[in-house]
C-alpha cells in the first residue's frame, strides 16, 4: 500500500538507520510457484489474481530496492535476502542494485543457521540456499555459511516451505553481530 510505504521511506529518512533489513515474502517467486501455474493456466480467475499478486510482490521488491539505495546514497547499509532460487534475483532492479560498487552477494544454507523441521517425530535440518546482497563486508562474513553435508535435509515439498520462512535465533544473532562487527569498523 502507498501510504505504508510512503511512512516507512519517511521513517528510515528522519531515523538513518545503520543497516535496513529487507526480506520480502518471496512466494510469487519460488520456483515451486511454477507448478502451480502449470496446473492453473487455463483458469482465467486463478491466473488473474495470481498476475495480481505477482504485480504487488514486484512493487514490494522495487519499494525495498528503494530504501536500500537511499541507504547508500547516504553512506549507509541494507540487507537483502530471498531463497537462492529465486526469480526475483533477476528482476531489472535487483540487476541494477547488484553492480553498484560494494555490493556483494554470499550464499547461505539455512541448516547452517539451526533450520529444522519436525516430520514424522525426527526433527531434519532444513537445507534452503538463500541468497544475502549487501553493501556490508562484515555482515555478508558471518552469513556466508554453506552446508557441511553430513545431515539429512527435510524437502520442502506439500505445503511444508512455509515452515523455512521464520528467521532462527542463531541467524538473527549472526545478522546482528555482523552488523556491529561493520559498526566498530566505521567508528
Amino acid at each position: 500500500d502507498l501510504d505504508h510505504r510512503a511512512k516507512a521511506f519517511e521513517k528510515v529518512r528522519r531515523e538513518k538507520p545503520f543497516c535496513v533489513i529487507g526480506s520480502p515474502p518471496c512466494t510469487k517467486f519460488s520456483l515451486l510457484q511454477e507448478l502451480t501455474i502449470a496446473r492453473k493456466w487455463n483458469d482465467p480467475v486463478w491466473m488473474a489474481k495470481h498476475e495480481r499478486e505477482l504485480a504487488e510482490a514486484k512493487g514490494h521488491i522495487e519499494f525495498c530496492v528503494l530504501l536500500y539505495r537511499h541507504q547508500l546514497r547516504n553512506g549507509r547499509h541494507f540487507l537483502h535476502e530471498h531463497p537462492w532460487s529465486a526469480r526475483s534475483w533477476k528482476m531489472p532492479c535487483i540487476q541494477d542494485l547488484m553492480r553498484e560498487s560494494g555490493v556483494r552477494l554470499v550464499e547461505t544454507h539455512m541448516c547452517r543457521f539451526g533450520m529444522t523441521m519436525k516430520v514424522d517425530g525426527e526433527k531434519l535440518k532444513i537445507y534452503k540456499p538463500t541468497r544475502w546482497m549487501s553493501n556490508s563486508p562484515c555482515v555478508l562474513d558471518v552469513m556466508n555459511k554453506q552446508c557441511t553435508r553430513d545431515h539429512p535435509h527435510v524437502h520442502l515439498q506439500r505445503g511444508l516451505a512455509k515452515a523455512a520462512a521464520i528467521y532462527q535465533p542463531e541467524l538473527c544473532l549472526s545478522i546482528i553481530r555482523g552488523i556491529k562487527e561493520q559498526l566498530r569498523s566505521e567508528e
